[in-house]
């Protein structure tokens, strides 16, 4: 069958100039696509069968998308009543509801209705996929949903990402620490409140008008994975990360951050989430805790990070913070902890013979990848093996 394709004319206020009228039997309406998946747009084909109505004058296409619409939108409307087929370009992977209306001169019109199934889209490529040199814009795409993923090709993508009120996960492909969010110190980085982010390098962001977190602001339930957090600023606390609410750390390095006051590297404030197996060093004042809720393990601490800024010390006996490597003994908190150097190597990875080795939290949720006891650090516990070759 051969379609004819009109541009369309999208009109989004709903059309009540006429009266909702009635269907006719035998005048049906079929939708048909060959989608597997919509990444930019996709094509639903409509055709409906030929109808004889006195003075028929106009036909009329309406669309009314699931979970997004709540009356019916105008797609396009046409004089030529000798058209029965149309092309309708969709930008989302939600079901849809159609129906065609044929009106006569006095505003009569009848309808045929009919609904279509689109697949749904839990993925996407960047930027292969999408039609724009920006993460944030592949973010805001209608089809990428809660707990969709959106897998993110090696590169530097200088800009500043506003991940909020969608729970979507994304993924460096080419392991961690091969993709490079660079804030250009115009503003945050990241600014997140909902998903993942697993393997990115997160620098270069600037957090203005005493504003916390620099790097990165994590709250709600945000997640971080296997990251580098360095080179952000802060004029506030929090230069490299402020946390808040239930989010989490895991397997990060954080280095080289800078604030105006507590927590150069994290501070963490009113939150229940978890910092697990990640390293913090060369960050002036490197921890800021304000919360009584932390769970604190497997960490390492070097020095000056050692310095633990603390808004109470009642904070610091609550929270569970247990079975860190501190390097130096100017300020220790918890218990179960190792003081003394963690002889790195490249990366910040252990040497076979540091004092974190096997040292974490003896619990078997928190073993390394290969089944033993906990690794202190970045590189250590169940996403210590996730990091790439860096």
């Amino acid at each position: 069958m051969k379609y004819r394709y009109l541009p369309l004319l999208f009109v989004f206020v709903s059309c009540n100039y006429y009266d909702a009228g009635e269907e006719k039997s035998n005048f049906e309406l079929s939708l048909n696509h060959s989608i597997i998946r919509v990444v930019d747009t996709s094509t639903v084909s409509l055709s409906w069968s030929e109808y004889y109505l006195e003075f028929y004058n106009k036909t009329l296409i309406q669309r009314f998308t699931e979970n997004v619409d709540s009356s019916w939108q105008t797609v396009t409307e046409f004089q030529d009543v000798s058209i029965l087929e149309y092309g309708d370009t969709i930008y989302d992977d939600e079901n849809l509801n159609y129906r065609v209306g044929l009106a006569d001169n006095d505003g009569n019109i009848i309808w045929t209705t009919s609904n279509i199934t689109i697949p749904k889209t839990t993925h996407l490529y960047f930027p292969s996929e999408v039609q724009d040199t920006l993460i944030q814009t592949a973010f805001n795409n209608a089809v990428i949903d809660d707990y969709d993923t959106l897998y993110i090709f090696s590169g530097e993508y200088r800009e500043t990402l506003n991940l909020i009120n969608k729970s979507v996960i994304l993924i460096a492909v080419c392991g961690a620490s091969t993709v490079t969010i660079d804030g250009g110190k115009t503003g945050r980085s990241i600014t997140m409140n909902s998903g993942e982010i697993h393997g990115f390098n997160i620098i270069n962001g600037f957090s203005m008008n005493g504003d916390p977190g620099g790097g990165i602001r994590l709250s709600g339930n945000a997640s971080i994975f296997n990251c580098k957090i360095y080179d952000n600023t802060s004029t506030s606390v929090g230069g490299g990360i402020y946390s808040t609410g239930s989010s989490n750390v895991y397997n990060t390095i954080i280095y080289n951050n800078m604030s105006a006051f507590h927590g150069s590297g994290i501070y963490i404030a009113n939150s229940d989430g978890n910092i697990v197996n990640t390293t913090i060093i060369g960050n002036d004042i490197g921890i800021g805790i304000n919360t009584d809720s932390l769970m604190f393990l497997n960490n390492i601490i070097v020095f000056p990070d050692t310095l633990i800024y603390l808004d109470t010390l009642s904070q610091a006996t609550q929270a569970t913070i247990k079975y860190n490597l501190y390097s130096n003994s100017y300020y220790i908190i918890g218990t179960d902890y190792i003081l003394g150097y963690p002889h790195f190597i490249d990366n910040y990875r252990l040497l076979d013979t540091s004092p974190g080795i096997n040292a974490g939290h003896p619990d078997a949720r928190y073993n390394n990848a290969d089944g033993t006891r906990n690794t202190m650090g970045a590189y250590g516990g169940p996403f210590g093996a996730r990091w790439s070759d860096d």
